[in-house]
């Protein structure tokens, strides 16, 4: 790696970093996710996912975690305070809040817990993370200097990870995109596929019908609105949308809206499943992007399909993903 990455990791590192020292400093009070993705610089949209891709744990567990291992430490070695003030002091918003966590967590009650003088310690000890080095690089990957494809003349990085997948990452200008949309609401993981198409075919014939698409396959653009890191499943939005003339006027349940221009991070993903896919995203943002001198910007990012119906027959995933970026 250049001296270049080395000093855009270390920036995400000290941001990191600096989110991880108020926590612990503030561990008793409540924090709020604009309060802290402020003390990083980052976005609250993608801040969860940074912090989750870094650390290998998202932010809501990571703050539980640090609660709980506050918690059995007085509850071991402080023996007068009770067992509602350690939970207080260490930021459970009730002591059934904290009871819930810890039988959760340990398998037995707060006061089994002191009373056993420790018997369990070692269950926490053994899933403690919290100490590793956040400047390793995740999940093994391998990541090429900078070059610039002769072909497309887009600057360039190549993602090897350990399984041996070989992904390519280039950045992208891109201009507005004007969109005609259909949105669904609740999980887009594999379980979605049925859904999907039949939201696919309904906004293809809205398409047609308008003369506004040539014959499929139709490309579609999947748009989201929410992060899983952040988003309940049930909650989750996705838009699946064509491109469309300016000033196209939609109807019914077909949305129109603009996509943003700007730079994008571009990767070309051929997978079997979401997992796989989620795997691939891990390495471009746990691993590229700190070393990339760039980081996640406020627009949505999205997703174009080529040709979905083939995909959903083969079973698998084949798409460019998009993530908009901005200079570090």
């Amino acid at each position: 790696m250049t001296s270049e990455s080395d000093s855009c990791k270390s920036e995400y590192v000290a941001r990191i970093n600096r989110v991880i020292d108020y926590i612990e400093r503030n561990i008793d009070k409540q924090m709020t996710l604009d309060e802290l993705a402020r003390i990083a610089a980052f976005s609250p949209f993608h801040f969860h996912r940074i912090f989750k891709f870094m650390m290998d744990e998202t932010l809501s567990r990571f703050i539980g975690r640090l609660r709980l291992e506050k918690a059995t430490t007085q509850l071991l070695y402080n023996p007068d305070k009770s067992i509602t003030e350690i939970a207080l002091d260490c930021g459970f918003t009730s002591s059934a809040v904290f009871a819930r966590s810890f039988k959760q967590a340990f398998g037995v009650s707060a006061g089994e817990y002191r009373k056993s003088d420790g018997l369990h310690h070692k269950q926490l000890q053994s899933n403690r993370n919290f100490r590793k080095t956040i400047s390793k690089d995740s999940k093994d990957i391998t990541i090429s200097p900078a070059y610039i494809d002769p072909q497309t003349n887009h600057r360039t990085w190549r993602t090897i990870n350990k399984k041996g997948r070989d992904v390519l990452i280039k950045i992208n200008e891109l201009p507005e995109i004007e969109i005609a949309y259909i949105r669904h609401v609740g999980p887009d993981d594999d379980s979605s596929m049925e859904t999907f198409r039949g939201l696919y075919e309904k906004l293809v014939l809205w398409g047609s019908s308008r003369d506004l698409i040539n014959a499929p396959p139709i490309p579609i653009l999947l748009l989201f609105h929410d992060t899983n890191e952040v988003t309940d499943d049930d909650k989750r939005r996705v838009s699946l949308c064509i491109t469309v003339p300016k000033g196209t006027e939609a109807d019914g349940e077909i949305g129109r809206m603009t996509i943003p221009g700007g730079k994008y991070a571009v990767t070309a993903i051929e997978v079997k499943d979401t997992e796989e896919a989620d795997e691939v995203h891990g390495a471009v943002i746990g691993s590229w992007l700190p070393v990339s001198g760039f980081q996640l910007d406020d627009r949505l990012a999205f997703a174009i399909h080529p040709d979905p119906p083939k995909a959903y027959m083969e079973g698998k995933l084949v798409f460019d993903s998009y993530l908009p970026i901005k200079p570090l």
